[in-house]
């Protein structure tokens, strides 16, 4: 499992199942759009980075390790 975040330790590896947060610019998203998008770990294809599934499917590209919360 995943360690826990607070501010002094930053979670370095995720496992399969996990559900974790990814930051959407305000560019991207609407006045209303909540700032966060929920996502659930698929995979671990290469060291640091990630698959992600969302309510809308699975992501095409893979999220490193630092921007996921």
């Amino acid at each position: 499992m995943a360690n826990r975040y607070n501010k002094r330790f930053a979670i370095e590896t995720f496992v399969t199942d996990t559900v974790v947060t990814i930051l959407i610019p305000k560019e991207d998203r609407g006045t209303l759009d909540h700032p966060r998008l929920y996502a659930r770990v698929v995979d671990q294809q290469h060291p640091g980075r990630y698959q992600l599934q969302t309510e809308h499917g699975i992501l095409d590209r893979l999220y490193p390790t630092g921007v996921l919360n």
